[in-house]
């Protein structure tokens, strides 16, 4: 068994990948969108990749969708929201067994790829804007997932650090937008989104199979010509970030304690960037923090650190 890759440009900043294992038993097709990470606009990006996915002209409801998929043996298409440093992605993803298997000789990936290119092109949309009902649904479930990340403290503890070690540029900005911009989004808002993704963003599009499937390329090229005025806004995914001068992921500033919300004080003793300070030779950084204890005089030490001169990972991300 051998897997191929190839990567065909369809046009500019629109590209189709395709990668083939006869091992596989079932055809995925991603199409993402890649735009700079804003906080103006990620949130009315992030609802309208979901409202895209959830119906169209053809399908007008959830509900119509998911009962079409069901009837391709369970196919499956949804939204996948991200961020890739200062880069948001806004992935449709759908997938489907191999025709092979179909019990009747059924071709369900064309059926699938017809789905998924009425959504993008002809999306459930009147006057200019997404379907009320469908928009109240979607927009609901991206303040639930705003709202449920304090809930995973794992992903709370990252996006907490990010905002402080990349205070002031793009990655700092989580990939669903704030909860007060998701809240003031109209129908006709997500869909301007929707239009704007599709005229300036990136598209990279990658098909996953046993075997190629004819004239996929074509089909995509020709939809995606349809997009009219399209001028792309470049993505950067490395980009340096300068380094943020007393600044560590607890949030602490040089001799400032900070409240960190558990009733801890967080104190750095001293610069985090040697180089900044004239006295670094033959010291040491230390971080300290401490809790004070009602009744008692003496603070309570719970973490000393003695970090080594040119040991220090600084908010940047990179070694002095």
């Amino acid at each position: 068994m051998t897997t191929s890759y190839q990567r065909i440009p369809l046009s500019d900043n629109i590209a189709f990948s395709e990668i083939l294992d006869s091992k596989l038993k079932t055809n995925h097709l991603r199409i993402q969108f890649l735009q700079p990470l804003s906080e103006q606009t990620a949130a009315a990006c992030a609802l309208a990749g979901s409202l895209v996915v959830s119906s169209s002209k053809a399908y007008p409801s959830n509900a119509a969708m998911n009962r079409k998929l069901h009837l391709l043996y369970g196919a499956d298409l949804s939204c996948t929201i991200a961020k890739q440093g200062d880069v948001q992605s806004i992935t449709l993803r759908s997938s489907a067994i191999a025709d092979r298997y179909a019990l009747d000789g059924e071709s369900v990936f064309a059926e699938l790829l017809e789905i998924v290119l009425g959504c993008i092109f002809q999306p459930n949309v009147t006057d200019g804007a997404f379907d009320d009902t469908e928009f109240r649904i979607q927009q609901m479930n991206l303040l639930d997932s705003i709202d449920a990340e304090i809930n995973e403290k794992r992903q709370y503890a990252i996006s907490q650090t990010y905002k402080t070690a990349f205070a002031g540029e793009p990655a700092a900005f989580s990939c669903y937008g704030s909860r007060s911009a998701a809240e003031a989004l109209t129908p006709a808002a997500a869909y301007a989104a929707f239009q704007e993704l599709l005229r300036t963003a990136q598209i990279e599009i990658y098909f996953v199979g046993p075997a190629a499937v004819p004239q996929l390329a074509d089909t995509l090229k020709q939809a995606f010509a349809a997009i009219e005025n399209r001028s792309v806004t470049p993505v950067q995914f490395l980009n340096p970030s300068p380094c943020k001068q007393n600044r560590l992921c607890t949030g602490g500033t040089s001799g400032e304690p900070v409240q960190n919300g558990h009733g801890l004080e967080n104190h750095l003793s001293r610069p985090l960037c040697a180089e900044d300070d004239g006295n670094a030779p033959g010291r040491h950084t230390q971080l300290q923090a401490v809790r004070q204890r009602p009744g008692k005089d003496e603070p309570v030490l719970l973490l000393r650190r003695k970090l080594q001169r040119g040991k220090v990972l600084h908010a940047g991300g990179q070694r002095h």
